[in-house]
């Protein structure tokens, strides 16, 4: 009888593993998803859509990034329950886009408000723009694999260059920078060939 029990209980357990590894296995790729999503990349069309929208930033005021001087452009998204662990990323961009003129970095922040934008700007030291994303339409049209999320675009060509998920390591955040570095290098490379 004994022995009947030992049994039941380990088949029991052997399920509860065999479920749980299951469950493990669906959820860990999507948890460390960073760059490299399980969907197309943004189209033309969807960039050149986001490049004509009129964003919000504040009340009364909007931002069209089609408009920008800058030749590309990163745009950042988050929510509010992103801001902390964001932090760094951010001040990796306020400090990216006060070296470049050629370059102009907005933050798009879903599910928020504009005194949430406010609090960020003061508490956060955040002096690029904040576009305000209430509803998330935003962020559901380009459908990203988690927040916070980057798109860097070549403004003039409408196009996406890449995209990069969560950068939470200092070498990674590094590599980003670099990566978008290049291709501003790149960039003016091929704008001095072309006018000489």
């Amino acid at each position: 009888m004994a022995s009947g029990r030992t049994r039941l209980v380990y088949s029991l357990c052997f399920l509860l593993i065999a479920l749980s590894l299951a469950v493990i296995a669906w959820k860990v790729p999507r948890l460390f998803n960073r760059g490299k999503p399980d969907r197309q990349p943004l189209t033309s069309e969807a960039v050149g859509a986001l490049l004509d929208r009129e964003l919000p930033v504040d009340e009364g005021r909007s931002l069209r990034l089609a408009d920008s001087k800058a030749d590309y452009l990163v745009l950042f998204f988050f929510t509010p329950g992103d801001c902390a662990a964001c932090l760094p990323e951010i001040r990796d961009l306020n400090r990216l886009a006060s070296e470049r003129s050629d370059l102009t970095v907005a933050a798009v922040m879903s599910y928020s408000n504009f005194d949430e934008a406010r609090q960020t700007h003061e508490n956060f030291s955040v002096d690029i723009p904040i576009v305000q994303d209430p509803e998330g339409e935003l962020l559901h049209a380009i459908d990203p694999p988690h927040t916070p999320w980057k798109l860097v675009i070549h403004r003039k060509g409408r196009r996406l260059l890449f995209e990069e998920g969560r950068t939470i390591t200092p070498e990674e955040r590094a590599a980003f920078l670099t990566r978008v570095r290049e291709y501003l290098s790149e960039g003016s490379r091929r704008d001095d060939t072309a006018g000489g």
